[in-house]
């Protein structure tokens, strides 16, 4: 998992899990347990994104570039 897109896959397929309709008793908690995980680590992921995209925006205003194709986005950010 590299990628905002990467990590979208990941959210709905838990959430197809979270959904099956034979899931009960422990799986099912176990499965919640995991849930929060993936949670908890998407949000750092997130926050980290919007940190490193931040900064790609503030290089381009410093550098005063007005050409969007001109500033390097981290790759990982786009997919």
């Amino acid at each position: 998992m590299n990628t905002p897109l990467d990590l979208n896959t990941v959210l709905f397929a838990q959430l197809e899990r979270l959904s099956e309709p034979g899931l009960k008793g422990g799986e099912l908690e176990a499965e919640i347990q995991k849930a929060e995980a993936i949670e908890k680590i998407s949000e750092q992921v997130i926050k980290n994104n919007n940190m490193r995209l931040s900064a790609a925006k503030l290089v381009a205003e410093y550098r005063g570039v007005k050409n969007a194709d001109s500033v390097e986005i981290p790759q990982n950010l786009i997919g």
